[in-house]
């Protein structure tokens, strides 16, 4: 398969996983309200845990050869990152740790919750701003 060839099926792959990955936390969420009745976010909660359980558990079956690795744009970055991208994140910090590069996890984790903490005030204030 061509390089083009290869790319727009990996393409086609995550577009079709990520789609089922949202669907599916989407009726988690749904079940979850219904279930609990409580604003607590447990949806969130549970496919961010359960997708980290997931990318690690892919990975690593690729990595033992126990799954084709052409199976990795279907199921991380497709379902898994349509799921949830917090796996992606959280994989992200493990592999800073695995190759030793502890001050850059570190930097990632700060970086990442106080950037994005931060954005989302300024977005709705923003938003607010253009009610005005």
């Amino acid at each position: 398969m061509s390089s083009g060839a290869a790319i727009a099926a990996d393409m086609l792959l995550v577009f079709l996983g990520g789609g089922l990955g949202s669907v599916f936390r989407w009726a988690v969420a749904r079940l979850s309200l219904i279930a609990t009745g409580t604003e607590f976010p447990w949806a969130t909660l549970a496919v961010n845990l359960l997708g980290c359980l997931a990318v690690g558990f892919v990975v690593g079956a690729i990595d033992a050869g126990l799954l084709p690795p052409r199976i990795r744009p279907l199921l991380v970055a497709g379902f898994i990152g349509g799921m949830t991208t917090f796996s992606t994140y959280a994989y992200g910090i493990f592999e800073f740790g695995r190759r030793g590069h502890f001050a850059s996890a570190l930097a990632q984790i700060g970086l990442e919750n106080a950037a994005g903490i931060g954005l989302v005030i300024a977005g709705v204030r923003l938003a607010a701003l253009l009610r005005h």
